[in-house]
């Protein structure tokens, strides 16, 4: 059929996010920070694109809730570091 205009939409959404805090964790990396817990914020994004350019209906919503999942999976992530860091 081809792509919806709402999947092209939610694929640049994705895009957007995703490269924007790929270039936050090179910068950390680059700096010396070996940060781990942001790579769910860019990888879960990222992953979506493709899944988003198939779908007919509900890609914005699909990719608005990729985007929140990949910063929730990141607070918690950063949270267990956090503990991890305290026990020690």
């Amino acid at each position: 059929m081809g792509i919806t205009e709402e999947a092209s939409v939610a694929a640049g959404f994705l895009t957007f996010i995703a490269l924007g805090v790929f270039g936050m964790w090179l910068v950390f990396i680059r700096a010396g920070n070996k940060d781990k817990g942001m790579v769910p914020a860019f990888l879960l994004p990222a992953l979506g694109v493709p899944l988003v350019l198939e779908m007919e209906k509900g890609a914005m919503a699909w990719a608005g809730f990729l985007v929140a999942a990949g910063y929730a999976l990141t607070s918690l992530l950063y949270l267990y570091f956090a503990f991890n860091a305290i026990e020690r």
